[in-house]
C-alpha cells in the first residue's frame, strides 16, 4: 500500500542458561504440614537493558511436596475423595506459614549474569472435609518467585 510505514521490530533474545544449583526449600504450616519445594527456570528472554542491568522475562516450574503429619491423615481417612475442591466450598481454612527456608535456584545467564530465583509462599489454606486418594486433606498454596540478576563480575568482586 502507498504510504504504509514499515516498522522494524527487534525480537527479544532467548538467553542460554546453565544451572549452578537448584536447592529445596522448606515451609512449615501451622497444622504441622511441611512443604518441600523447588523452583526451576524453564525459559528466559532478555527483553531490554537499562542502567540497573538486563530486563528479563522468565518462566518457571515449581515442584511442591506436602508432608502431612499422620494424625491429620487419620482424621480425613473416612472423608469423601475429591480430585478438586471448589475454592468457594465452606470447608476451606487459611493456615499460617510458620517457618520458612526459601527454595533458591542459581543460574548463569549467557556467561554474563548470575540469576537467583527465590520461591516465596504468600498464603496457604486447607479443606479437610474431603481427602485426596493418598489420605491427605486438600491444600492450596499461593506463591511467587523473586528474581535478582547481577553481572558475574559484581558477584566475583563481592566474594573477594
Amino acid at each position: 500500500m502507498l504510504g504504509e510505514v514499515v516498522m522494524s521490530v527487534e525480537l527479544p533474545k532467548q538467553a542460554e542458561f546453565e544451572v549452578i544449583k537448584e536447592e529445596f526449600g522448606e515451609y512449615r504450616l501451622e497444622d504441622g504440614t511441611r512443604i518441600r519445594a523447588r523452583v526451576f527456570l524453564a525459559d528466559l528472554y532478555i527483553i531490554g537493558e537499562d542502567a540497573i542491568g538486563p530486563q528479563i522475562a522468565y518462566q518457571v516450574a515449581v515442584a511442591l511436596r506436602f508432608i502431612v503429619p499422620e494424625e491429620i491423615r487419620v482424621k480425613v481417612k473416612e472423608k469423601p475423595i475429591a480430585d478438586r475442591v471448589d475454592p468457594k466450598n465452606p470447608g476451606w481454612r487459611r493456615l499460617k506459614i510458620e517457618c520458612v527456608k526459601p527454595a533458591e535456584s542459581h543460574y548463569i545467564i549467557d556467561d554474563r549474569y548470575e540469576l537467583v530465583l527465590r520461591l516465596e509462599l504468600l498464603g496457604a489454606a486447607k479443606n479437610d472435609n474431603y481427602r485426596t486418594p493418598l489420605y491427605t486433606p486438600h491444600y492450596q498454596v499461593r506463591w511467587t518467585t523473586v528474581a535478582s540478576i547481577e553481572p558475574r563480575e559484581d558477584r566475583q568482586e563481592k566474594s573477594t
